[in-house]
């Protein structure tokens, strides 16, 4: 049975945001003496919670180096996407063979819904997805990897886990829609590191791994 509702992660699934936060997290914890690659980023943090990495931060250094953290990454994750950010390519199109088959969806994403929201209007997908339909980890509980977020999505549209198939590109969001009982399949079109990510998705849980969005039909 073809899936009724789409739940599409955020970041690395509608935007290529994943890259530039990589990249971003990585110059300014160099900066404060913590050293790390992009690659260390991406295996350490993709799909984490920002609470939950900043638990690390804290737990590993201190309070005041995570103050320092945030007061560094704020500004300029900001100035980034604004001069940045663009949608993964074929999204567009995929979102309109989507309408012409009527399949609802929504967004389903660990950053915060003011992220969402900013993230969606600075690549022109605001109309894409009404606004009560955009949930963040900050909505429920317990964020992914917990099933929570993806059980939410389900409550609001009242359709149960057979009905739907949820989008993702990291590890952490497809175990979260596994153990909500969800079919998920990984995205890894905007990966660093797609040839590894496609096999780490399909280790935890992935039913199949997409390349493209001309993939998805």
């Amino acid at each position: 049975m073809p899936a009724e509702l789409i739940i599409f992660d955020m970041d690395g699934v509608l935007t290529d945001s994943e890259r530039l936060m990589t990249g971003l997290v990585a110059n300014v914890l160099c900066e404060l003496d913590y050293p790390i690659t992009e690659a260390e980023v991406v295996e350490r943090f993709m799909g984490v919670a920002t609470a939950v990495q900043l638990d690390i931060l804290r737990q590993e250094r201190s309070e005041a180096f995570v103050q320092a953290y945030k007061e560094r990454v704020g500004p300029r994750w900001r100035q980034v996407m604004a001069r940045e950010l663009r949608p993964a390519p074929g999204v567009h199109d995929l979102l309109a063979r989507l309408d012409q088959r009527e399949r609802r969806r929504c967004v389903a994403s660990n950053g915060s819904l003011a992220h969402i929201h900013e993230s969606l209007a600075l690549v022109d997908l605001e109309g894409q997805f009404a606004r009560h339909h955009r949930f963040s980890g900050t909505d429920v509980a317990r964020p992914k990897p917990a099933p929570d977020l993806h059980h939410h999505c389900l409550r609001i549209f009242d359709m149960k886990p057979d009905q739907a198939l949820v989008l993702e590109d990291s590890v952490t969001g497809l175990k979260g829609a596994v153990a909500a009982g969800i079919e998920a399949w990984g995205f890894v079109g905007l990966h660093p590191r797609p040839e590894q990510q496609a096999d780490a998705l399909l280790a935890a849980g992935a039913a199949r791994v997409l390349w493209s969005w001309d993939e998805l039909e």
